[in-house]
């Protein structure tokens, strides 16, 4: 508080009193105003900015994880592909030495 009386003091000493040391506070309170506006427009926009990045990270970690699901799935359907033709030609290796048996035994 001591600096306002101070600032206050050295505008009365150079001002006088009346309507110019009016017209000087209201010029003050006028500026503080504004940087204040000025201060909370770039919070706010400080805030939207790290909202948006928080948002877009999110967004590229759901991405990478549903491109890992995929992968995944893929590598998962190719097994199944990979067991049942190798069960399939066991089977038919089975069968074929089977008819080559009958065959021979006959």
């Amino acid at each position: 508080m001591n600096w306002v009386s101070n600032m206050l003091s050295g505008f009365t000493s150079s001002l006088g009193s009346g309507d110019s040391y009016m017209s000087a506070i209201s010029t003050m309170i006028s500026q503080n105003t504004t940087a204040i506006n000025a201060q909370q427009m770039l919070q706010n926009s400080q805030i939207n900015i790290e909202q948006t990045q928080l948002s877009m990270q999110a967004a590229a970690e759901k991405s990478e994880w549903n491109k890992w699901k995929i992968v995944q799935d893929t590598q998962n359907k190719i097994y199944e592909i990979q067991q049942t033709v190798t069960v399939d030609k066991a089977k038919t290796q089975d069968k074929m030495f089977n008819k080559w048996d009958e065959y021979v035994k006959s």
